[in-house]
């Protein structure tokens, strides 16, 4: 299930806020994921001389420590959205659900559209091949 398809109760602005920062953390945590894997992959090509290997010691260091603080950082604010949702009783809300919208635009239908005209990260991938 994609963040953006996420339902939420309608009796509650509390729940509709809860639901919304849900979705940017998990976007966050998404694009931290894309950082974190295709930034390795980039870097990896680049060391091939002993400068470079020592350079790539250094920079394994601080890139540990990266992911340990933004992995600590995702942590603390689910804590904080596990602790909203408790507090505020968001499970005990009536069960007539619609959907939130969200900042993003919808995606148009893709009838009579060729794959050939459709976008996205396999065609980026080969281009950079």
């Amino acid at each position: 299930m994609e963040p953006s398809e996420v339902e939420a109760p309608t009796s509650s602005a509390a729940a509709r806020c809860w639901v919304k920062e849900v979705r940017e953390l998990s976007y966050d945590i998404d694009d931290f994921l894309d950082e974190l894997v295709y930034g390795l992959n980039a870097t990896a090509a680049s060391h091939k001389n002993l400068r470079g290997k020592i350079a790539k010691v250094r920079e394994d260091r601080s890139r540990s420590r990266w992911v340990a603080d933004e992995t600590t950082r995702f942590k603390s604010r689910l804590e904080e959205a596990i602790q909203r949702h408790k507090r505020y009783n968001l499970d005990k809300l009536q069960n007539r659900q619609i959907r939130i919208d969200s900042n993003e635009p919808p995606i148009p239908p893709l009838y009579g559209v060729t794959v050939a005209r459709l976008v996205g990260i396999d065609s980026s991938m080969e281009k950079l091949a």
